[in-house]
């Protein structure tokens, strides 16, 4: 799975993820560590990302989390099928994820 995470229409990180051989490679197009992915982690493990895509989606502790799920019908509710539909986007930030390649 290959994801783009980006600020606004600007490329912060490329997210090469191998879930055959668990392992996560990044490539930053950022020198500011504040807009990548992993911040100062040059060398992301397949831990960091599953808690990076859990920061960008919704939590499931959330009040009525299934009811509102079913009402924008999003059938997978796991942390990953959330961002995918949302495309990563969070209330109070201008960032957002791309899906280049499942």
């Amino acid at each position: 799975m290959v994801l783009l995470y980006k600020k606004g229409d600007v490329p912060c990180t490329k997210i090469t993820v191998d879930y055959k051989t668990n392992t996560v490679e990044i490539e930053n197009y950022t020198e500011d560590l504040l807009d990548r992915a992993f911040g100062i982690i040059e060398h992301p493990t397949m831990k960091d990302f599953e808690e990076f895509i859990e920061d960008r989606s919704i939590p499931q502790s959330r009040y009525h989390f299934r009811t509102e799920m079913a009402l924008l019908g999003i059938e997978d509710t796991s942390p990953l099928g959330i961002v995918k539909h949302f495309h990563g986007r969070c209330a109070g930030d201008n960032f957002c994820i791309d899906f280049l390649e499942e």
